[in-house]
């Protein structure tokens, strides 16, 4: 008997679930976006409908439902209550995966750090969430969906990885890393800029909409520089650490001699400091593949031709950036961490293409199953 009483205590003692929601009475935010009109800031926010995400084979299929909210205020904390007074349930910030801002926000710069302020003081925002820039209608974009009517869940704007992968071009930030770079002295952060693109897919000769990335925003210490097409940051994919792989058309007097593929470079960027003067060396080091051959070459012909070409596009990007005060590269953050006194010196003086040196070395790995000649 006193076992049983001490059970039947020891029972009372233990926690319980009582007070906890179902998973269909919280609604849970995917992506915040931002923007300002009147002077007013307006937050969006985006939810899935989790039913759908979830549907089984039996179910009938149906258009992905997307919500998308929006209220304003005279500040980002105002309009997000605002917002939250609106809705009939918990609004769940936890699973927030991407954050965009409109162009707008971005060339306002005490808004955009009060914005920025606001989210990295949330308990429970995570600062891992993806960061993007946009000067596209926030509601269009907000609920744009993917190929084969999927929700926004499964598109380049909240799984940009998987694109990146398989053509690395600008890399994804995340608002962790956007904050760093805006901090970081004398660099430039550059955040991804999205568009809508109707013109390459289509459904039953019907255009369809999609998100891609066409573009990113120069920024320092959270003033937007300038925005620069994805034509122009193309050297990006040759010395980003995370790039994955690119796929390249060489030519050689403007005849298309291969299609070859590059993957995972190994670049290295080193600042020279001589005492009056600074000067920076970018070493590319690649692995790259034969994908199609149009005409036929040797080995060392289409290596050099390969490293042209790669030092082109590297060039071509520090050029254009250069061109709106930025620096694609933030070459003197590394003449700050590396010299520091010399830093306050040459600040004033911004780098110039004579200031860099670019060496690419090109190892011609695979050629498929038709070898190359080697004269």
């Amino acid at each position: 008997m006193r076992r049983a009483l001490l059970c039947a205590w020891c029972l009372l003692l233990c926690s319980g679930c009582w007070d906890s929601k179902e998973i269909q009475s919280i609604a849970y935010a995917n992506t915040i976006g931002f923007d300002l009109s009147h002077e007013k800031v307006v937050v969006y926010v985006q939810m899935i409908d989790l039913f759908q995400l979830a549907k089984t084979e039996s179910q009938t299929i149906r258009e992905p439902a997307t919500w998308v909210g929006h209220a304003s205020g005279d500040d980002v904390a105002t309009a997000m209550m605002a917002l939250q007074r609106t809705l009939q349930q918990h609004l769940f910030w936890d699973h927030v995966e991407t954050v965009v801002f409109h162009d707008r926000v971005l060339s306002d710069r005490t808004v955009l750090r009060d914005i920025i302020d606001h989210l990295a003081r949330m308990r429970d925002m995570r600062l891992n969430a993806h960061m993007y820039g946009t000067s596209e209608a926030l509601p269009d974009l907000l609920t744009t969906n993917g190929l084969f009517d999927y929700t926004p869940e499964r598109t380049i704007l909240l799984q940009p990885e998987d694109t990146y992968k398989e053509q690395s071009g600008i890399p994804p930030k995340s608002l962790r890393m956007w904050i760093a770079d805006n901090d970081t002295p004398y660099a430039t952060a550059l955040l991804p800029s999205l568009t809508r693109n109707t013109a390459t897919w289509q459904k039953q000769n019907e255009p369809r909409t999609l998100i891609t990335v066409h573009g990113a925003y120069a920024m320092t210490h959270y003033t937007k520089l300038g925005w620069l097409p994805l034509d122009a940051l193309a050297g990006l994919q040759f010395v980003a650490r995370s790039s994955k792989q690119t796929i390249l058309t060489i030519s050689q007097s403007s005849t298309p001699l291969a299609t070859v593929r590059i993957q995972h470079p190994d670049t290295s960027i080193k600042a020279h400091w001589d005492g009056t003067s600074d000067t920076y060396t970018i070493h590319a080091r690649m692995h790259a593949t034969v994908e199609a051959l149009y005409e036929q070459s040797t080995a060392q012909t289409l290596s050099a031709r390969t490293a042209t070409r790669i030092r082109e596009d590297i060039t071509r990007t520090f050029v254009a950036a250069a061109a709106i005060g930025a620096d694609a590269y933030s070459l003197r953050t590394l003449l700050y961490r590396h010299h520091p006194h010399a830093t306050k010196a040459r600040a004033a003086t911004p780098v110039t293409q004579n200031d860099v040196r670019i060496v690419v070395d090109v190892d011609l790995a695979y050629s498929g199953k038709h070898r190359l000649t080697t004269k």
